[in-house]
Order: structure tokens, then sequence, then C-alpha cells
């Protein structure tokens, strides 16, 4: 019984010490917790309080309409005002914009890019300037400089960048901190570009982080674009994707653009155009009188529609010949594209040549490829013209079907020059392989060839028929999504940022191709004689129509191009595809 007393008195000792230490370790949790709570709730009310000091500070920041003069009554000069923009802060302001409307001409707007703001600065944009600025319906026909007086007719709005956000001072004077980010949406080989350029220049300067999104290819990147929502439907929105949203939101969040999916800038080329304004998705572009004057006139015309720009011109691209020295000389070009395969023949057999020219077709066509050799022979794109008219069939019906019956003499059943099971990569692989000594491509094939170490050279691509050879010109640019969740900055970054000069000359060094300023391609010409000869086909070739009905005239042109090729009957099968395309085309051509 002792034994057993003893016992318990010390198991009830060891309880009682566990139970202490126990307690010891809850009051120790309990005080840590208190005092991270303690300190969260210090760095919290700091974080609002350098919130608030930064919104304050930001406040001081504003733009006005008025006058600078000291004012006796009414005495004022109309003349005397305009917009009257204020940086109280001992800061130098960055990307200051100024935006103003008309209460009574809500259509009715101009923007100022101000640039960079001085510490405690004031600088005056005249009613004048901004009137003769100024699109949409103005507020009477016309201006009425008696108008400029009535301070609350006008509303202002500021965008700047104060180094630690980006900003919006709004009509009704309240100031926003706008979100820090961009979606920016790309074939994967232009957000390699875009990427090396925006992280080195544009969120260093902005204070914005740009998310590239890149896609294996233009036509998977026009799928998942189409796939989204039409901006301000039900399924629309800064967060969440639900319904038609989903198939767009697996492309994209394969390829890491986010939860939602949704781009603020998209860029792609400019046949996009009439379909994707017809659907309101993409959004109006300004650019000042300086900066059009910077671009050429054909990027700026294969942009518009209307008279209205709605994207910033990035590059050009088109259709050249590339030869491999190594295995065809460097003597001249064959003349014709009949006397290119003789010579391209004339190799196979020897050193590993297996092909006498290398184009790419792919089971449902490629007219973009074909077309110097389509154009020469006779063909048209079932009659459009450059100015967005049309000619009517008996114009160009029997050139068409005889540029078909060429291209049937070059197919699978005739000297298997152009096949069907050449698309994109094959044709690239058989020219970076060596086995043929000709290669028909755009512009990415002079830089995979200077990647893989070849000789080559660049000039135009022969004719195959009786006229001269054109190739059709594409303009990429970028466009604002009409539904962007940040648009305003967007927009700043499209009309501000990459609509400069030396912003577009450091692209087309990250990644060469035919550039749209007019000076960088003057320099191009004269510096590169290989990329300056895809300027030269920028230059003289056609540009690619932007009809809205545009991709289901590439659709048709192209299939019927490989139904000949594969061995169809050729005039059968171009009046077929001309009626077919005909009947596209008078639904879009007055």
């Amino acid at each position: 019984l002792e034994e057993r007393r003893i016992q318990a008195e010390r198991e009830l000792l060891e309880a009682r010490k566990a139970f202490e230490l126990e307690l010891l370790e809850l009051r120790a949790r309990r005080a840590e917790a208190e005092e991270r709570s303690r300190r969260d709730a210090a760095r919290a009310e700091q974080a609002e309080r350098q919130q608030r000091l930064r919104r304050e500070r930001a406040r001081l920041v504003a733009a006005a309409w008025g006058n600078d003069r000291a004012t006796a009554g009414d005495t004022e000069p109309p003349e005397a005002y305009g917009v009257l923009v204020h940086n109280r802060t001992d800061l130098v302001i960055r990307y200051a914009n100024v935006t103003v409307s008309h209460r009574t001409a809500p259509r009715w707007h101009s923007k100022e890019s101000l640039g960079t703001l001085s510490p405690q600065s004031c600088v005056k944009v005249t009613a004048a300037k901004l009137v003769s600025r100024a699109w949409g319906d103005p507020p009477s026909a016309p201006v009425d400089p008696r108008l400029w007086e009535r301070r609350s007719s006008f509303q202002v709005e500021l965008t700047f960048v104060d180094g630690e956000g980006f900003w919006l001072h709004d009509r009704d004077g309240v100031v926003h901190e706008l979100p820090s980010n961009l979606v920016i949406w790309a074939e994967e080989n232009r957000a390699r570009a875009l990427r090396k350029h925006i992280e080195e220049g544009f969120t260093p300067d902005y204070g914005v982080r740009v998310k590239l999104v890149g896609f294996p290819d233009v036509w998977a990147l026009r799928a998942a674009f189409d796939a989204l929502p039409a901006p301000g439907s039900a399924a629309t929105g800064t967060t969440g994707t639900t319904g038609a949203t989903a198939g767009a939101a697996g492309a994209a969040g394969a390829a890491g653009a986010g939860p939602d999916g949704v781009p603020d800038v998209l860029v792609g080329p400019h046949d996009w155009l009439g379909q994707i304004l017809a659907e309101n998705r993409v959004a109006e572009v300004r650019l000042t009188a300086g900066q059009r004057l910077s671009f050429h006139p054909k990027a700026l015309q294969t942009l518009s529609r209307g008279g209205r720009l709605y994207a910033i011109p990035y590059v050009f691209d088109s259709v050249a010949l590339l030869r491999n020295t190594a295995l065809a000389g460097t003597g001249p070009v064959p003349a014709t594209f009949d006397e290119l395969v003789a010579h391209g023949a004339a190799r196979c057999g020897q050193g590993g040549v297996t092909h006498p020219v290398a184009l790419q077709v792919g089971p449902t066509g490629d007219p973009y490829h074909l077309w110097p050799l389509f154009s020469s022979a006779g063909g048209t794109l079932f009659g459009l013209r450059p100015d967005g008219g049309a000619d009517p069939p008996e114009v160009w019906r029997e050139g068409f079907e005889a540029a078909f019956a060429r291209l049937a003499e070059l197919g699978e059943r005739g000297r298997g020059v152009l096949r069907t099971d050449i698309g994109r990569s094959e044709a690239m692989e058989l020219f970076l392989r060596g086995r043929t000594p000709f290669l028909v491509c755009s512009s990415r094939g002079l830089v995979e060839a200077d990647r893989a170490g070849m000789a080559v050279d660049v000039g135009p691509v022969p004719p195959l028929g009786d006229l001269p050879p054109v190739s059709m010109v594409s303009t990429y640019g970028f466009f604002v999504h009409r539904g962007a969740p940040n648009r305003r900055i967007a927009e700043d970054l499209v009309t501000h940022y990459l609509a400069r000069t030396d912003t577009g000359e450091r692209l087309v060094e990250i990644q060469p191709r035919p550039p749209v300023q007019t000076d960088a391609a003057r320099r191009v010409a004269a510096t590169d004689p290989r990329l300056g000869a895809y300027v030269a086909q920028c230059e003289a070739g056609t540009a690619m129509p932007n009809n809205p009905r545009m991709a289901q005239l590439w659709s048709l042109l192209g299939r019927a191009q490989a139904e000949v090729i594969r061995g169809a009957d050729p005039v059968r099968t171009a009046r077929g595809a001309a009626d077919r395309g005909w009947a596209v085309v008078g639904e879009t051509v007055d």
C-alpha cells in the first residue's frame, strides 16, 4: 500500500509539472500571437497611413478647366481658357495624359500627352489646341470659342505615374489608383521579343507589371480571342470565367493568362480588323500628327477603317525568296519560277537535295505564301481591290481560272513542286536541313536561317505567269481589347510607349522584321540588304484586305488551291470557288 501511495504521489507530481509546462507554453503562444497580431495591426495601420499619404500626394496632381490669367469679372478672352494641370508635389510626374470631354456632346473627346511634369509646376493646354485635336461630334459646329468660358461644361480626366503607382484623377475630382498589371496576348515568338523590351523599358518606367501570354501560332491566338465573350456581355468580367469564356480560358490558361484569360492588348495581323471591329472587340486608338508622320502610310492605312485607327503598327511582313548560296550559288536568280524550279531540280540528288524549292501549302492551302505565283498568273482575291472595293467577276474570272491551271501544273499530279503535305514546319525543315536550295517564306525564314548559321540571300519571288509577281503585305499591330480589364493603362501603353519610334526600332533589333517606321525602314534598306529585300517587298506589295469576311474568303481560296494542288480539276474548282467567293464579297462591298 505504501509503495502504491508513493507511486501515485509521483504520478500526480509529474502530471502537475506537465500541466504547468503546458500552461506556460499556452501563455507563451498567446503572447506570441498577441505580439504578432499587434505587429500585423501596426503594419496594416502603417500601410493604410502610407496609402493615405500616397493618395493625398496624388491629389496634389490635378487638372481642371480654366485660365491662368488674373480674372476681372468676365473680361477674359475665350482664348485664355484651357486645361490647367498642376503638380504641387516635390516629385517628377511622368506619363501625364489629359482627356477632355463636353457634357453636351458625350462623343466629343480630346486627349493630350504632357509627358513629364516638373515639381511644383503648372502646365496649360489651350482650348484651341484641344479642339484642333478632338474627335467625335463637337458640342457646336463650328466650335464656338465662347463655349470655352463655361467651365462647368468641360469634364477633365488626368492619368499619370508618380514613381509608386499609376493614377487616375477622374472628371469628378476623385483620385483612383489603377491596377498595376497588364496582360498581352501574342504569338510566342513575338511575345519573347516584347517580353525582353517591356521588362527593360516599360515596366521600370511605368511601374506596371506586364504579363506576356504566348500562343503557338497566329491561329491559336485568334481562336482564343474569338472564344472570349463580346465586351459588355454578361460573361465578361475582370474576375472569374463562365459559360462562353470557358474555351478561351482553357486556351489562355494553358499559356498562363490567369484565371479570367482576358487580354488588355492583342498583337495580331491587320486582316483581322474587319471582323473583330464588326464584333466591337477592339477600341479606337489615337495618335498625334507627329506620331503619325513616323509611320509608313501603308501601315496606318491597313490598321484603319472608316478613317479611324484601331491599332498601333508594330511590324510589316511579306513573302520573298530565300536562296541557300552554298547550294544554289550567288549568280543571278532565275527570271521565272519555271526556271527556278529547273535550277533547283538540277541539284536534286546532289548533296542531299531532294526538292527543287520549298513553299508551304498544307492540307488547307496557304494563299499568303502562294500569292506571288497566283497573282503573276492572273489570280485575285475574288476581285477585291486594295481600296476596299471589288471588281465584278467578268473582270477577273478568266485570270482566276488561268492561275488555278498554273498551280495544277506544279501540283502533286503535275510536276510535284507544290504539295499539300508540305506545310509551315515541313517547308522550313527542308530548307534548314539543306534538302532544297530555295524557300518561299516570310521574314521568319531569314531569322531561322541566320540562327542555323546558313549563308542565304533574299530577293523577290520570280513570276509564274506573264504578270509581275505581287506579294501580300501584312501589318502586325497592337490592338486594345475593348473588354480590357485595365483598358486605361492599355491605351497609354499602346499610344504613348509602343508608338514611340525608339520602341519600334528596339523591337526590330530584338526580332528582325521589316519596320513600320519610315526612318527605320530606310536605315534597314541601307545597312541590311537581306532584310532590306523584305522591306522592298512590303513597299511594293499589296496590303491584305481587312474585309469583315476576310477569314472566310481566305479559307475559300486556300481550300480551293489545296484541292487543285492535290489533283482536282482546276477549271471546275476555280469556277466553284469564284462563285462562292463573289457571293461573300457581294455581302460586304457596296
